[in-house]
């Protein structure tokens, strides 16, 4: 059975907070990683997860 893996990131101009939590609220992964893309994708494709969902909320305003 393959188990949901939920992510919390909290993005800063600096760095990325990042949180990695399982289906039932264990937290596995706790991390902050340099607000660079390579960095990012590097992250995301060290983790062992076979697709991924976006969902969530998003406190930044819409730019019309």
């Amino acid at each position: 059975m393959e188990s949901v893996k939920y992510i919390g990131m909290e993005v800063h101009k600096e760095a990325i907070s990042i949180a990695v939590l399982i289906s039932s609220g264990k937290l596995v992964m706790e991390c902050i990683i340099e607000t660079k893309a390579i960095t990012i994708l590097q992250f995301f494709e060290g983790l062992p997860i076979s697709s991924a969902s976006s969902t969530g909320q998003c406190n930044t305003p819409l730019i019309s």
